[in-house]
């Protein structure tokens, strides 16, 4: 399935790259820049990490290993490289830092920062260290970096609107406290661990009317709102000194992931993860689309109803990702015009998408018994294909993909890294 997710991030970054070069019109001048060629990645080592950290605002690390030209984990590393060389470029002025440390050659630096995969992209900033698990594409990046210079955000709810505003984010997970005030310790508490998760949407409130009807019990109460589910997550507290910083992002780590995960570009790598122990059902539905909502409502029943089963539910609305609905079309072999479910194997590259009615929607109980054949092992992918599978699909797109994305990052000479001295000098 890795397969899928880097074809699915050559693509995009393959489109906006195209947006990237001489403008058509003078709309498109105000287009992400592309890169200047400058090499802006530091050759970071065990000898010089601490002094890289130390001496930048934000210092942007992706963990590289080497690999054949042209290969898939080489392109995989062109696409990365790419994404931290523009960042650095348009946050220069921020003190922002990119660099660069080998698996291979600083293992044991790698495994001090609990790295073993390659590809993998942390950001340290003060004392935060973040994993970067969104699209690599510069102007997500970019976004990302930029959020973490603000300060904790945690929008304080007030009033009616300020209730009804907490309400209408109920497709984004939400983690919410009640407080005395802005200066108590457990606020300020909650406010740092914030800091901890910039794509999660953080909220409190000072009203104990207010806190009653966000289900918070007694003051410095925590819950997390996950979408598609009807009752909070309830942070267990039995210290009277309250909860930390740490035990809170503990709290919101374990138990942040709703039982129907959101395809979009800021979570893409960590929506897409790889479980060997759980069956990945992917459906398409279009959230604004009459059909596409009661689909979407249908496949939340059936979430909740197998909430305790190894199943995956990914979530696509096509409407947020039109560059992707041919790709998705052609390696699934499907229409997305109307909501689709299939079942994707993580080992094989492989899916079984369910024929649904020609007069509408199935119901609850026809979507149960097909899950139930997936949690008895009866689906056979290879009755879903004819003489190619997923797999071949999947790689047809990547070979395409990867032809147009490398000659999009080649056009500006990749130099090579540069190297950190001892001193955290930068060498030309």
């Amino acid at each position: 399935m890795r397969l899928v997710l880097w074809t699915v991030c050559l693509l995009l970054v393959s489109g906006w790259g195209a947006l990237a070069d001489e403008p058509d019109n003078p709309e498109d001048e105000f287009m992400f820049p592309s890169w200047d060629g400058d090499n802006r990645i530091l050759n970071i080592g065990s000898k010089n990490f601490k002094k890289a950290v130390k001496d930048s605002e934000v210092l942007i690390v992706l963990f590289s290993a080497d690999f054949d030209e042209h290969s898939e984990g080489d392109t995989q590393e062109e696409v990365s490289e790419y994404a931290l060389q523009v960042t650095c470029q348009v946050l220069e002025d921020r003190d922002v830092e990119c660099g660069e440390i080998d698996l291979e050659s600083d293992a044991k630096l790698a495994k001090q920062e609990g790295v073993d995969e390659h590809g993998t992209i942390l950001v340290y900033k003060d004392d935060e260290v973040i994993e970067y698990l969104g699209h690599r594409a510069p102007e997500i990046l970019i976004s990302f970096v930029v959020d973490l210079f603000e300060d904790a955000h945690v929008d304080i709810i007030k009033g009616k609107s300020g209730k009804e505003d907490f309400d209408d984010d109920d497709d984004e997970v939400r983690v919410v406290g009640w407080f005395e005030d802005k200066n108590s310790k457990h606020y300020k508490e909650f406010e740092d661990a914030a800091n901890h998760f910039p794509t999660l949407e953080f909220f409190a409130t000072f009203d104990p009317k207010l806190a009653k009807q966000l289900k918070l019990k007694d003051l410095n109460d925590i819950l997390i709102y996950r979408p598609f589910e009807k009752e909070p997550v309830e942070i267990e507290d039995d210290d009277p000194h309250g909860l930390e910083e740490h035990e809170i992002e503990e709290f919101i780590e374990a138990n942040m992931e709703p039982i129907i995960e959101k395809f979009t570009l800021e979570d893409l790598h960590r929506v897409w993860d790889e479980d060997e122990d759980d069956h990945m059902i992917v459906f398409f539905a279009e959230e604004d689309d009459k059909e596409g909502k009661q689909f979407l409502k249908l496949v939340a029943q059936l979430a909740r109803k197998n909430a305790d089963e190894n199943l995956d539910f990914i979530w696509i609305d096509p409407d947020e990702v039109p560059t992707l609905e041919d790709y998705f079309e052609e390696v699934f072999d499907i229409d997305l015009d109307e909501p689709q479910i299939g079942v994707v194997d993580l080992d094989d590259n492989d899916s079984v998408f369910l024929d649904l009615p020609d007069d509408g929607l199935p119901t609850l109980d026809e979507l149960q018994a097909w899950v139930d054949d997936i949690l008895d092992g009866d689906i056979d992918y290879d009755d879903d294909d004819d003489d190619d599978d997923d797999g071949q699909h999947l790689q047809a797109g990547m070979t395409t993909t990867m032809t147009t994305t490398t000659t999009m990052m080649k056009t500006k000479t990749m130099t090579t890294r540069r190297p950190l001295s001892r001193d955290g000098s930068s060498s030309p």
